[in-house]
């Protein structure tokens, strides 16, 4: 038994001994896919629940990167500390797993395979995450998603939210007739940063230095306490983010942390 994940530390899963390492997930991870004419930041209606997958992950690895360029020789007489190395922007984060599907034996939730449907083609249950990728003819563009864990969207722990940048499927197990019936998925999603009032971007900007996903229960004095170790320091979080009601904080916002000078 598996116990824990180590983004939420809370998922309890089992091991089915046999197909290895396929873990069944007792609390699945949701990906609610942006819809046209969702509204908000980031843009995802309460009615939308997405889908689960068929199988958690074992494992999630959240990359985060800063980009720095050399800057000039300093002469001789300069102490080595000036040199050499010059801050230029930090990176979009980055979430990569592998997802599981197997259609050899029933398999329960959104994905479901019943005893009487074996064994059904795999790509059937992941073109729905391939798909992911492909352009959306209503948002003409691929949509945005939002992953979460525990109860689901918008209750459940949010992991995520980005666009799917790329996935890989490998087939790995055939029927007699040739027709995939295993499949590993992949995935890799970049980060969203919704645009400030004016139509910018503040990723790149010099006086913020992290984002971070609203979770049910936040507070903007907690957000503080954990972003920039104070809670009185929730009042710069608020203007940064225009926020005039300290209150309103919905699941899966996106706020920007701003640099605080104490």
């Amino acid at each position: 038994m598996g116990i824990g994940n180590p983004v939420t530390g809370y998922i309890d899963q089992s091991i089915n001994s046999d197909l290895g390492d396929k873990p069944t997930a007792i609390s699945k991870m949701t990906i609610v896919v942006e819809k046209k004419g969702d509204t908000g930041s980031p843009r995802f209606i309460k009615d939308n629940k997405g889908f689960q997958v068929m199988f958690n992950p074992a494992s999630l690895a959240h990359t985060m990167a800063a980009k720095w360029v050399n800057g000039t020789v300093p002469p001789p007489s300069l102490n080595a500390k000036f040199a050499l190395n010059q801050f230029q922007h930090w990176l979009l984060d980055t979430l990569t797993f592998d997802l599981l599907f197997d259609t050899t034996e029933p398999v329960t939730g959104d994905d479901s395979v019943s005893a009487d449907k074996l064994p059904e083609d795999v790509r059937k249950y992941t073109s729905r995450v391939i798909n992911l990728v492909r352009m959306d003819v209503d948002l003409h563009r691929p949509p945005l998603c939002q992953l979460t864990w525990g109860e689901g969207y918008p209750n459940g722990k949010v992991l995520f939210v980005g666009h799917a940048s790329k996935i890989t499927q490998t087939l790995s197990y055939f029927s007699s007739n040739g027709k995939p019936l295993r499949a590993t998925l992949r995935c890799e999603f970049t980060q969203w940063i919704p645009p400030t009032p004016d139509g910018s971007t503040e990723a790149h900007s010099a006086d913020v230095n992290k984002v971070y996903v609203v979770n049910p229960g936040d507070t903007l004095a907690s957000i503080a306490r954990e972003t920039l170790h104070d809670d009185a320091l929730w009042r710069p979080i608020a203007v940064a983010n225009h926020i005039t009601d300290p209150l309103d904080l919905r699941p899966g916002r996106v706020l920007m942390i701003p640099t605080v000078d104490r």
